[in-house]
């Protein structure tokens, strides 16, 4: 960081914060963005609907989840019926334990998916011909002839998609992405996260629809597109990792489940299919004077498509550990990861274009990935950030983390990781220090990192309610001694710093798939300080190594004109109010929804607490 950047956050002030984080100097006010990515290739009249539906329409009915934020609805009103017929007065700490319990995004919802029961034989060893024709029913394929969309709706759907998930997500090689029996269900998938971004519930629903036909088309027919090989077998790795997007991000439990059961299964295919033997599409593509240019750009950019699936499966792995609290499947060590290509790289509009820019990449004498990670064979200038790059690798350190946790965790470790963090902090940061250059959150991620070296999450979740009532004591004694110790003041620092990087973020600004959830423990974290910190707890300085490493200052919670008690006391039901509010608002993930509904049960508790003081 330069002098002229230089902050010094000497006491928590929210604008010295948000200074160091960077600020919005470089908008194109009348530049939305909406029709940035419209190719040409749009369906048309000559798109054979009939033909992509066939894709799917043969696999049997669609899983039966209802809508998330029905699911939610229906848990609140259940709730209000409960403690309409229970004691009055204060809410108690087992009932918002119990309301967190029935709201948690990991805990299934049972839903009804087949209006035939099946009887009871009257025989104990004998099937009768009533309980046969049940059986057979449940077993008879739902087929539907308007499985899909009208084509507008479609052509929609992957204009969204382009203009605001291919952003956060790069997994896709627009330019030459075309439509093609080869990729119908990449395109489907497609089109169902697109339909999050129409911003109707109808919408949503017709993207959940597809979204559960196509998991059954391909766990029916992966095999064939598997042993076909090629570029079949990448759209399916690609149409499958963006389904699990889908999944996680759903606010549906039961999708989240079922996502994270197969993820395993989706390694396991990519493993068969060869694609972990591609590390970097540089190093295999025909770069020196290549006969037929076009041929050759687009082979590589389907090896690049190909590492870049890697990358999703390695930063799904890290979200998956951390949601679930067990280890990766992956192993996320540096020499192990993919290598994506720049992003100016992968935008590049044409063959030509690509080829100009390969070589000025091999004159460049400059580099500015870190040396552990840099791309074989090739040097990077300072323009020509590989944001993926920097993606998979910080997910790398988060999964390493959740490992570490899940064993024995200890001292020296934190120390080490801290290390790792702090060495991707000043490697990264001049390509990411403007929000508006950080289209995947990945200062939010960094202080999440940091936040699961200080605290348990999974103590954090049952402390909340995740169990329901009951709680252990010793959960309570840890989290009692933890608000008081430098780790969790060092805790509330990070969650802070996330709260004011995405409070800065534009409302039309989608966030990255990590934001809910590390915003979810930001959360957390303001709300067990609230809670249970003590009111004539210390108020000492607080230096934070990473941060005075890392060139963001000592952090203090003294300020000069204030008394040195003001930031700490600033956690109370307030800053939670704030969490869940931007949680409601930001983006289009129902997740984040979840999270928030979540978060307003330890609200009232504090909201009551406060009364009760009074």
């Amino acid at each position: 960081m330069d002098s002229s950047t230089r902050a010094d956050v000497g006491s928590l002030g929210t604008d010295q914060a948000s200074n160091a984080l960077g600020s919005w100097t470089d908008l194109d006010l009348f530049d939305f963005g909406a029709n940035a990515c419209d190719p040409s290739w749009l369906v048309g009249e000559s798109f054979d609907i009939n033909a992509l539906t066939s894709s799917i329409s043969a696999t049997g009915s669609p899983w039966g989840y209802g809508e998330a934020s029905a699911n939610v609805a229906q848990t609140q009103t259940k709730e209000a019926s409960d403690e309409a017929h229970g004691t009055q007065g204060s809410i108690t700490d087992n009932n918002i334990r119990a309301r967190v319990r029935n709201r948690w995004h990991t805990r299934p919802v049972v839903e009804s998916v087949y209006p035939y029961t099946l009887k009871n034989s009257e025989n104990l060893y004998q099937v009768d011909e009533a309980y046969r024709a049940g059986l057979s029913f449940r077993l008879r394929p739902c087929l539907q002839d308007d499985v899909l969309p009208s084509a507008d709706f479609l052509n929609t759907c992957i204009k969204l998609y382009f203009a605001k998930f291919q952003p956060i997500f790069p997994i896709v090689h627009a330019p030459s992405f075309r439509p093609s029996s080869e990729n119908a269900l990449l395109l489907l998938s497609i089109c169902s996260l697109g339909a999050l971004f129409v911003g109707s519930s109808v919408a949503a629903a017709r993207g959940r629809a597809i979204f559960m036909k196509l998991n059954k088309a391909i766990l029916a027919s992966w095999e064939v597109y598997l042993y076909r090989g090629g570029r079949e077998a990448l759209a399916v790795a690609q149409a499958v990792v963006l389904g699990q997007t889908f999944g996680m991000l759903s606010g549906n439990p039961n999708d989240l489940l079922l996502t994270e059961s197969f993820h395993g299964t989706i390694i396991a295919w990519a493993r068969q299919a060869g694609m972990f033997k591609v590390k970097d599409s540089l190093q295999e593509a025909g770069l020196q004077d290549p006969d037929d240019l076009e041929t050759v750009w687009r082979s590589w950019s389907q090896t690049e498509e190909t590492v870049r699936v890697l990358a999703a499966l390695h930063i799904h792995d890290s979200e998956f550990a951390a949601i679930f609290h067990h280890e990766p499947f992956l192993r996320h060590e540096t020499g192990r990861l993919p290598r994506c290509c720049s992003d100016q790289l992968f935008v590049a509009s044409t063959a030509t274009q690509w080829h100009l820019m390969i070589k000025s990449l091999h004159s460049s004498p400059s580099s500015s990935e870190p040396q552990d990670h840099a791309s074989v064979g090739t040097t990077v200038s300072s323009n020509t950030h590989a944001s993926m790059n920097a993606y998979v690798l910080l997910a790398g350190h988060s999964a390493a983390i959740r490992e570490a946790r899940c064993a024995t965790f200890n001292e020296s470790m934190i120390g080490d990781f801290r290390r790792r963090l702090t060495t991707w902090y000043e490697a990264y940061l001049p390509s990411i220090r403007h929000p508006s250059r950080d289209p995947h959150c990945l200062l939010v991620l960094w202080h999440e990192a940091f936040m699961s070296l200080y605290v348990s999450f999974d103590l954090l979740e049952r402390v909340i309610g995740r169990e329901g009532p009951s709680i252990r004591d010793g959960d309570l004694a840890r989290i009692r001694g933890w608000v008081v110790e430098p780790e969790g003041q060092s805790c509330v620092i990070h969650a802070m710093l996330i709260y004011k990087r995405l409070q800065a973020l534009p409302i039309s600004t989608e966030p990255a798939i990590h934001v809910p959830r590390a915003l979810f423990y930001a959360g957390l974290v303001a709300y067990c300080h609230a809670k249970f910190r003590p009111a004539e707890a210390s108020h000492s300085d607080i230096d934070i190594p990473e941060l005075r490493s890392s060139d963001l200052g000592l952090m203090s919670t003294r300020n000069s004109a204030e008394p040195s008690t003001t930031n700490f006391r600033q956690f109370d039901s307030t800053t939670l109010y704030n969490i869940t509010d931007l949680l409601y608002r930001q983006g289009h993930w129902e997740l984040s929804r979840r999270f928030a509904s979540i978060l307003e049960a330890p609200i009232e508790d504090l909201a009551d607490s406060t009364v009760s003081n009074h």
